[in-house]
């Protein structure tokens, strides 16, 4: 059911982006020759038509490289907008090097500078919209989705809560997953253990799978993990971060191996100048 509905989403995203991509491709040759001077004349605009399906299949190609279809119900603007960068930062080095390449008639390079510029802002502009529609049905109970919760604890139910709060994502959690004991029958009913998690899946007909054990559990992750190799869901883990207080987590990928960050170096980076760039000011101050 995910990947079905995964899969229907980025069709529409792909051929959204295509759409935007051509659209600014003979805007941003409109906008160079009406508002700047060329003193080598104006170039046929039948040479923008020619070149067309090949800066939409470099577009297509740029777009799925820097991962803009890896649809997901939790879509945050600041992380999309930096992958838009990266892909429309792909998409002009592309298109100038195929241009130059070719010594095409068309090669103003202010024109493909507008294109670059227009492009990140149309895409992003049109990938907003999109997610503001999306947002909307799922509030409304389409595109749905129906998630189980692995860890009845605090973490469990802190889960159970945000999705409840926020029906945009198109989430129903369904029940808890945890060894018989006390379960909190308000929040959510404890459908069963980890060893029933595949007839779980089955039953109820899952999309998400949240594993939300708290630290002095995590011993059971290989049982958790083993027990859904044949679901076929989206796995997310839910940290205990009331435990790691503290600390900024960030997830780094170096050749398939994840690393989960937590915390960076203090006296590294944008905070080690902004501390001696503090000193300096009082230091002259005083």
């Amino acid at each position: 059911m995910y990947r079905r509905h995964g899969n229907k989403l980025a069709l529409v995203f792909l051929t959204c982006d295509l759409v935007v991509t051509a659209a600014v491709w003979l805007g941003a040759y409109g906008l160079r020759f009406a508002f700047w001077p060329s003193p080598e004349g104006i170039p046929d605009y039948r040479l923008l038509f020619e070149r067309l399906p090949m800066v939409l299949l470099l577009a297509a190609m740029s777009y799925r490289i820097c991962g803009l279809y890896e649809v997901h119900r939790f879509k945050q603007l600041p992380r999309e907008l930096s992958v838009i960068c990266r892909a429309g930062g792909l998409l002009f080095l592309l298109t100038i090097a195929l241009t130059f390449y070719r010594r095409d008639l068309y090669e103003s390079r202010l024109a493909l500078g507008i294109f670059a510029v227009l492009g990140v802002v149309g895409l992003t502009a049109a990938r907003r919209m999109l997610w503001c529609v999306l947002r909307f049905w799922r509030g409304r109970g389409l595109n749905h989705g129906r998630a189980l919760i692995v860890g009845a604890g605090r973490t469990g139910r802190l889960v159970a809560k945000t999705m409840a709060d926020n029906p945009w994502t198109g989430l129903e959690a369904v029940g808890f997953v945890d060894r018989p004991g006390k379960v909190d029958s308000s929040v959510l009913p404890l459908l069963g253990t980890v060893e029933e998690l595949p007839q779980l899946a089955a039953r109820y007909n899952i999309d998400h799978v949240f594993v939300a054990l708290p630290l002095s559990r995590y011993s059971e992750l290989p049982s958790v993990y083993a027990a859904l190799s044949d679901v076929f869901a989206e796995v997310q883990l839910v940290p205990d971060v009331p435990n790691l207080a503290g600390m900024k987590l960030r997830m780094l990928h170096v050749d398939n191996v994840g690393f989960l960050e937590l915390r960076r170096n203090p006296h590294r980076g944008w905070p080690s100048l902004a501390k001696r760039a503090t000193d300096l000011i009082v230091g002259s101050a005083a």
